[in-house]
């Protein structure tokens, strides 16, 4: 019989390589645990780049859909007041400014979604 490498017994190789495996499972277990104390706060650019992204959206739903006058007055207000909260929040950073610039974030956001979309001129023509 030839030499294989390895002295162990059979049933000994594989207590071996299911240690091992326990071993790494562990180690890997141990990375997942460690981002967990990590806390990230938002920063004034993180608010500009949601802003700019938010309006884009806005800008979108005015070209590929016919808003009424006031949909798009409650629009530009809600634009209006999510860049001045971001302003006041990017000249002075407190927790409650960026809450305040969150909110108005989630209040543009919900207003370009709750415009009702009415067909455009292709869809009507049909």
């Amino acid at each position: 019989m030839k030499h294989r490498g390895f002295s162990f017994p059979f049933f000994l190789r594989r207590a071996l390589w299911a240690r091992s495996g326990l071993v790494g499972l562990f180690v890997l277990a141990g990375c997942q645990v460690a981002p967990q104390s990590l806390t990230l706060h938002p920063t004034p650019n993180t608010l500009v780049y949601s802003y700019i992204i938010t309006n884009g959206m806005a800008r979108g739903h005015i070209m590929a859909d016919r808003l009424s006058d006031a949909q798009l007055m409650t629009l530009a207000s809600a634009d209006h007041t999510a860049l001045m909260a971001i302003i006041l929040a990017a000249h002075q950073p407190t927790r409650r400014n960026f809450d305040l610039a969150n909110q108005a974030m989630e209040l543009y956001l919900s207003t370009i979604d709750e415009a009702p979309t009415a067909p455009t001129g292709a869809a009507v023509a049909k």
